[in-house]
């Protein structure tokens, strides 16, 4: 299936109340045959006016993640793991997690990329269930016979600048998986 198939299956989803909330749809961009997915928890605000994901001052210190692992913005596919924003842009519940959980998975599926970053603990946890962010975050793992690693959201970096040295190190490790696995990067 292609993304844009999917994207369409997005757009017309009311399987959980979330829809009637949101005021965009955000279902991901970039290109089908991206090497690399991001991916993160929910739309906030500037993404559910966009409709575009990592919209707002998170994007821009998104962005700042590409340039460090020498990526470009439009090279790699960037989704989340809920696809329209939560009321009073509340934490997804599992429900509504579980319940659009499998677009970002089909969106794999039909990308086939050599490595997904997960953005944050709330995606992460989303996606992987038999082990912790705090105890993963940045290992190569690998599930359905896809590679993942992960750090943190850079909201959560916005709203809790210490963690940005770990970033940076969780960044640079991924810079060598990224390499390990023979991802195309400006670097």
């Amino acid at each position: 299936m292609l993304l844009a198939d999917i994207d369409q299956r997005i757009k017309l989803c009311t399987k959980c109340a979330l829809c009637n909330s949101k005021k965009n749809y955000v279902p991901g961009c970039g290109p089908q045959n991206a090497e690399v997915v991001f991916v993160s928890d929910a739309p906030k605000p500037a993404d559910d006016n966009s409709g575009i994901p990592m919209s707002g001052d998170q994007g821009a210190l998104f962005d700042s993640y590409l340039d460090f692992l020498g990526l470009d913005s439009e090279t790699v596919f960037i989704t989340q793991a809920v696809k329209c924003r939560a009321p009073k842009d509340r934490k997804p519940k599992k429900k509504e997690i579980n319940t659009c959980l499998p677009y970002f998975y089909q969106q794999v599926e039909s990308i086939k990329p050599k490595l997904v970053i997960i953005l944050g603990e709330l995606a992460f946890n989303a996606i992987f269930q038999d082990c912790t962010f705090a105890k993963c975050r940045g290992d190569l793992l690998t599930k359905h016979q896809v590679n993942y690693t992960s750090t943190y959201h850079p909201g959560h970096a916005l709203r809790m600048p210490t963690v940005k040295i770990d970033i940076v190190d969780d960044l640079k490790r991924i810079r060598e998986y990224l390499t390990q696995l023979g991802v195309k990067t400006n670097a």
